[in-house]
């Protein structure tokens, strides 16, 4: 009986089925199903098995023509103050920001940052290191978040820092760029990020389970709250 079933889901005859044979089939069973039973008048409605054969289609208008097949999204947020989606891939050195309708608007690489003067002087001490050290790999992006109200974006990396940036536009808003507002570093990885327009502060969540929050003009640590040891 089971093989006769799958026979008769076979629609093509090539031994396999698939979702489109699977719901074609379930359609014309309940159109014999119909067809068997006579109207109110004594006729039999007439029916096709062509008039309702499922087919999908690919939605153009809506595919990803952006990110990358193999590589999944680690973070994800939407701004609704300035209508864009920040999204990051996994174990991605940068951050893409997107329309409300899912178009490229720009690409944040923390290494192109253009930097004029810091109020930190963290960034003279990592540039210092860096020379030293000679080729240093690009560090990860774990989290972003947009700041509303002060219109800038912070985002967290893998080289301890936190970083805030104001974007700037050129050339008819052609030409998307980003401007360092300050920079801050951490002997703790911060993973999370989480801003308060209210209180005008950052929040961020450490390796360590503590939430800590900064003045992101000062770079400052204004409280800090540690895991319960229970």
């Amino acid at each position: 009986m089971l093989q006769e079933m799958f026979y008769q889901i076979d629609y093509n005859g090539d031994h396999n089925t698939n979702w489109d044979e699977f719901t074609t089939f379930c359609v014309q069973t309940g159109v014999a199903a119909i067809a068997g039973n006579k109207r109110n008048d004594n006729t039999v409605g007439d029916f096709s098995l062509e008039q309702y054969v499922i087919e999908y289609g690919e939605d153009l208008l809506h595919r990803d023509r952006v990110l990358s097949a193999y590589r999944m999204v680690a973070q994800m947020r939407y701004a609704p103050e300035i209508k864009k989606i920040l999204l990051i891939a996994e174990d991605s050195d940068n951050i893409q920001i997107f329309d409300d309708r899912f178009h490229l608007y720009a690409n944040l690489y923390p290494s192109k940052l253009q930097i004029v003067s810091s109020v930190n002087k963290g960034d003279s001490i990592a540039e210092s290191a860096k020379s030293a050290l000679g080729h240093v790999p690009k560090p990860i992006v774990y989290d972003v978040v947009y700041l509303s109200k002060r219109d800038l974006y912070a985002y967290t990396s893998s080289d301890h820092s936190i970083t805030v940036c104001k974007e700037l536009s050129s050339m008819g808003g052609k030409k998307i760029n980003y401007l360092q507002f300050n920079r801050f570093y951490h002997t703790l990885l911060h993973l999370r990020l989480c801003w308060s327009p209210k209180h005008d502060t950052l929040c961020s969540s450490a390796s360590d389970c503590g939430i800590y929050g900064w003045n992101i003009d000062t770079g400052q640590i204004m409280f800090q709250i540690t895991r319960h040891s229970d």
